[in-house]
């Protein structure tokens, strides 16, 4: 149970025009991009049988389940204390293809940086489609946390999971926002350090095997490369955004919040041991106290000043109050005495990544049919308007995008051999509707 103990605040007397003038209060629409941390998984899993259950009610920074008083600490609860009317938390336990279940939380397991442009679009389409939100004049918060499979792919995919690769993906999602979702305040999240799985050992030796051999000194003796990268990714999400590229108008702001920078896993000295009570039992996950702390340190860094905000949770933490002299959420532009400093020249390389499969089409374009058949004996591969396709799992894409063996469940629909349409042929990949596009785009 948790008791909130920070002063009353209001709402703005008017709904504020700039996002430098913005209220806790003020926060009409909630909504999150990531990945299993974000969907849920495992957050109240018993066994491991249940580590795939997405508990999106539950989730740190978007859940809605219960309330603050009841014990259920994420933020939207925080903010409900504000406002009790916001809208766009998920809820209860489901997939992010149940709309009445994920709401605005569009986070998908087994996600990486070069998804955040889909689920942008996904959480834009929604914004705009759902009676519920007021696209252009309700205020907007949303809260990006990507990287961690990103980082245990590195052993594998060293170029796809190149700090180059990941700025450039993450680039793409925060430009399509800054371009087209007025009034929001975005979130980015410093990915967390896997590498802490070290801590964690015995059984969970042989889950992170599966789940993320890199980052693991029993399993990859360069394991400390993963440590490295996660700074990497650090440092280049800070030249995305300190240097006020997403500050060009009043009603959007991207600011970094750093708690996962420096939170590593407690030593617990009465008992002996790391605090393994972070984590569900796949010892991968967040268990529902892990995604407490989740929610009241991304909290604590939104209500501190630009240059000053934490970067490491700490068991003594509390949840902490707006300032009395200082009432709105801070960002770069309202921190008293920040100066956005100049950019210099990057020390990250230009990316190199090339598809992992990369196909040319080496057919001449056939044109549609003068008219349109009315015989399918005479149907051209551009006459085709509509692709659809039945089966089983493998039809499903069970897996075909999977990184591990945590992540083969997962419907990667866009990849089915027979009609899955992510991306295209150019781009690597290969399925029917993407060599049918060749004939007929739309």
């Amino acid at each position: 149970m948790y008791n909130f103990s920070c002063p009353y605040l209001p709402p703005s007397d008017t709904v504020p025009t700039s996002v430098h003038e913005l209220r806790p209060g003020d926060v009409s629409v909630i909504a999150a991009l990531g990945d299993s941390l974000t969907a849920g998984y495992a957050i109240s899993a018993d066994s491991l049988r249940e580590v795939f259950t997405e508990y999106r009610g539950l989730s740190w920074s978007v859940g809605g389940d219960n309330s603050f008083a009841e014990g259920t600490l994420t933020l939207t609860n925080i903010l409900r204390n504000y406002n009790p009317d916001i809208v766009g938390y998920s809820v209860d336990i489901g997939s992010h293809r149940n709309f009445n279940v994920s709401r605005l939380n569009v986070a998908v397991g087994g996600a990486r940086a070069y998804d955040m442009l889909t689920q942008t679009e996904e959480l834009i389409a929604r914004l705009k489609n759902w009676d519920e939100v007021d696209y252009e004049n309700d205020w907007k918060l949303v809260t990006l946390l990507i990287g961690g499979n990103d980082l245990c792919a590195y052993g594998r995919d060293p170029l796809g999971a190149s700090t180059a690769a990941y700025k450039e993906e993450i680039k793409k999602a925060l430009d399509k926002m800054h371009a087209e979702i007025p009034r929001t305040f975005v979130n980015l999240v410093q990915v967390l350090l896997v590498t802490e799985v070290n801590k964690l050992t015995g059984y969970c030796d042989f889950i992170h095997l599966v789940a993320c051999p890199c980052a693991k000194q029993r399993w990859d003796e360069n394991w400390e490369d993963v440590l490295h990268l996660a700074r990497s990714y650090h440092r280049a999400l800070e030249d995305l955004v300190l240097y006020g590229d997403y500050d060009t108008r009043d009603d959007f702001t991207v600011v970094i919040q750093p708690f996962f920078e420096e939170t590593y896993i407690p030593w617990l000295e009465d008992k002996g041991r790391w605090d393994d009570s972070l984590f569900a039992p796949d010892c991968f996950h967040f268990s529902e106290y892990g995604h407490q702390v989740g929610a009241m340190t991304l909290w604590n860094n939104m209500v501190e000043p630009a240059g000053s905000k934490r970067k490491a949770w700490s068991p003594e933490d509390v949840l902490e109050c707006p300032a009395q002299n200082f009432s709105y959420f801070y960002t770069y532009k309202n921190t008293p005495g920040y100066e956005i400093p100049t950019r210099g020249p990057s020390t990250i390389a230009p990316s190199t990544v090339a598809p992992t499969y990369p196909y040319q089409f080496p057919c001449a374009i056939t044109p549609p049919s003068t008219e349109v058949p009315t015989s399918v004996h005479r149907l051209r591969p551009a006459d085709v308007n509509v692709i659809a396709a039945l089966g089983d799992s493998i039809t499903a894409a069970n897996g075909a995008g999977a990184d591990n063996i945590l992540q083969v469940l997962i419907e990667y629909r866009g990849l089915s051999w027979s009609i899955g349409g992510d991306k295209s042929l150019e781009q690597g990949i290969l399925t029917l509707s993407n060599i049918l596009r060749m004939y007929n785009p739309t």
